[in-house]
């Protein structure tokens, strides 16, 4: 979603969406929130609210969704570079990635950053489209939430879609997003502590021996994390089931 205030400027809020699109709606369970669909709402509502004269606008990325740090201190600098993750935050593009994977498999070093650029990008084109030579530019991250009004919104694709994709592309970014959002629903701290708490806390609910697991992370890229081939094998009788 998206915030506006004269003082603040424009706060690109994330809320848990790991797949948004920097162009419109694909329409598709990749990329189904577009950043240019949000620009465009958050345009129509604000353009009337920017001071005569003014020529820049800030744009914050308000990630205070989930909790520090977005990085775990056990996963090796390897990781990062090779692109099997990137620092966790609310939002990001394309599940970590600069565009569609299906075409380009360029990894993102920051989500937040990109996503926030490529909306400042598009909010910039929309001033120029209407003849108002009026810069929207990336201002950094906010930790804190921004208290601004709500102007625009878009929404993702339903999370069995997301999990659906996740599942069959591998994607270590969404299952450490997926994490947060379910401990947030569990009522936990949405960071790697927390949700690892919520995966285990599920795992003996539904009935699931958790005796030797460990978990150090969602997305099991710790070479720390442990799994037993008894706890595997009861998951797949309970999904089975």
């Amino acid at each position: 979603s998206a915030g506006y205030g004269p003082a603040a400027g424009v706060v690109l809020i994330g809320g848990g969406d790991g797949m948004l699109s920097t162009g419109e709606s694909t329409g598709r369970t990749m990329g189904h929130a577009g950043l240019a669909d949000l620009a465009q709402e958050t345009w129509d509502a604000i353009a009337d609210q920017i001071p005569e004269g003014q020529t820049t606008v800030d744009v914050w990325a308000d990630v205070s969704r989930y909790a520090q740090p977005t990085v775990h201190p056990w996963w090796n600098e390897g990781l990062m570079t090779s692109g099997w993750v990137s620092p966790v935050y609310p939002m990001s593009t394309y599940g970590g990635f600069i565009s569609n994977p299906f075409y380009d498999k360029t990894a993102l070093e920051d989500g937040a950053v990109h996503a926030g650029g490529a909306y400042a990008q598009r909010l910039t084109e929309l001033a120029q489209a209407d003849g108002l030579e009026i810069e929207f530019q990336y201002a950094g991250q906010r930790n804190q939430p921004t208290n601004v009004d709500p102007v625009a919104e878009v929404r993702s694709a339903r999370l069995g879609q997301q999990l659906e994709y996740a599942m069959k592309q591998s994607n270590n970014m969404l299952f450490e997003i997926f994490g947060r959002e379910a401990a947030i629903a569990a009522g936990n701290t949405p960071d790697f502590q927390g949700s690892t708490k919520t995966t285990i806390d599920t795992l003996h609910e539904l009935g699931i021996s958790t005796e030797h697991l460990e978990f150090i992370d969602n997305s099991g890229l710790s070479p720390n994390s442990r799994a037993t081939l008894n706890s595997m094998i009861q998951l797949y009788d309970v999904v089975i089931s």
